[in-house]
């Protein structure tokens, strides 16, 4: 396939694309990005082809199906990080004693580096070092393991020393 233009390859496979889009149920305005991805991902089977290793149709449907999945998963993974709340949401959700005393430029930095943190990080962060709670009282109040609680600490440390 090496000795067709790359636009005479993407004409030989658009069926194949589209109907690697149906089968993923694509539709409305994620079809273009999905169907990109699918070109990148024939784009790449073309240029990096080595026909002594396969056929092309098979490898190039292989890196079809993965360019749409990698888009698919970092679609997922941008989706769950706008889930995390915003840090103006956190005044009425941090439910902290003290927070009502701490100077408005130090709620936001708690805010920015909660909003990096997934839920339950958050709630370590909230219980053990606002709330000054031990992990004992953390993991009864929500019902798990002192060693989940423990994980989540391990996992916070972890994303805030990426941060810094």
């Amino acid at each position: 396939m090496k000795h067709l233009p790359f636009e005479e390859v993407a004409k030989l496979f658009n069926p194949l694309i589209k109907s690697k889009l149906r089968g993923l149920r694509v539709t409305g305005e994620l079809y273009d990005q999905y169907y990109q991805a699918g070109l990148i991902g024939l784009w790449k089977a073309w240029r990096d082809f080595d026909e002594t290793r396969g056929s092309f149709p098979a490898y190039a449907q292989q890196k079809i199906t993965g360019g749409m999945m990698d888009e698919m998963r970092k679609m997922i993974r941008n989706k769950k990080r706008e889930q995390l709340m915003e840090p103006q949401d956190y005044d009425s959700i941090i439910p902290l004693k003290v927070y009502d005393e701490v100077p408005i430029f130090e709620k936001e930095a708690i805010a920015f580096y909660l909003s990096k943190l997934s839920t339950l990080e958050q709630r370590w962060v909230i219980e053990k070092i606002c709330n000054q709670k031990r992990e004992a009282e953390i993991a009864s109040e929500y019902g798990v393991t002192v060693g989940a609680v423990k994980s989540w600490r391990k996992r916070v440390v972890k994303k805030l020393r990426h941060l810094t």
